[in-house]
C-alpha cells in the first residue's frame, strides 16, 4: 500500500491534504534554500549561490509553481472541461517536493565550492580534484533522481486531474514543463 502511496499520492489522499502538505514542504524548502544558499530558478533548474536572501528562494518557489499551474490548468481545461484548479495546485505544490531536499547538499556551501572549483580548473586547463568530481557527479545524480521523480509524479497528477489519456496528452504535457521552464526563468531573472 505504502508504495502505491508513492507512485501516486494525488489518488489516495484529498487535494486539501495535498497542498497542506505542499505548503508545509515549500516553506521547508524555501527556508532550507535561503540556509544553504541554493536558488530555484525555473521549474527545472536548482543553483548553489555564495549569498541568498530570505525572500530569495520562497519568491523563486511562487513563481515556478504559478508558471506550473497556469499552463497546465489551460491545458487540463481543454483536454477535460471539469479539471479543478486545485487539483493542479496540489499537483504543482506535491511534484516539487523532491527539489527541497537537494539545498541540504549545499551545507556550508560545500556543492557551491565544489562546481567553481570544477569550473575554475577545468577552464585553466588545471588539474581537477578527485573529491571536486566525484561530488559534482553524486549531485548530479541525485538531482536527476529529484527530476525524474518530479516529473512522474506532476504527470501522475495531472492525468488523475484531467482523466487524460491519449499519448497526444503527454506531448502537450510534455510541452507544458518546456514552456514553464522558460517563462519560469525569464520571471525569476528580470525580478532579480
Amino acid at each position: 500500500m505504502k508504495r502505491h502511496i508513492l507512485l501516486n499520492p494525488f489518488a489516495h489522499f484529498a487535494e486539501i491534504q495535498l497542498v497542506a502538505a505542499g505548503l508545509l514542504a515549500t516553506a521547508v524548502g524555501s527556508f532550507l534554500g535561503w540556509q544553504c544558499n541554493t536558488r530555484f530558478d525555473g521549474v527545472l533548474d536548482l543553483h548553489f549561490v555564495s549569498q541568498t536572501t530570505p525572500w530569495q528562494p520562497l519568491l523563486d518557489n511562487g513563481i515556478n509553481l504559478l508558471c506550473l499551474v497556469i499552463p497546465l490548468y489551460l491545458v487540463g481545461r481543454s483536454i477535460n472541461s471539469k479539471t479543478r484548479l486545485i487539483d493542479l495546485v496540489s499537483t504543482a505544490l506535491v511534484a516539487r517536493i523532491p527539489y527541497y531536499v537537494l539545498p541540504l547538499t549545499n551545507t556550508g556551501g560545500f556543492m557551491h565550492l565544489a562546481s567553481m572549483n570544477l569550473v575554475e580548473n577545468a577552464t585553466k586547463d588545471a588539474p581537477i580534484g578527485l573529491g571536486a568530481v566525484a561530488a559534482n557527479i553524486a549531485f548530479a545524480a541525485l538531482a536527476i533522481v529529484a527530476t525524474v521523480v518530479f516529473i512522474y509524479w506532476l504527470f501522475q497528477g495531472f492525468q488523475t486531474a484531467t482523466n487524460s489519456k491519449k499519448n497526444l496528452h503527454k506531448w502537450i504535457f510534455g510541452g507544458c514543463i518546456v514552456l514553464s521552464e522558460v517563462i519560469s526563468k525569464l520571471l525569476i531573472l528580470s525580478v532579480n
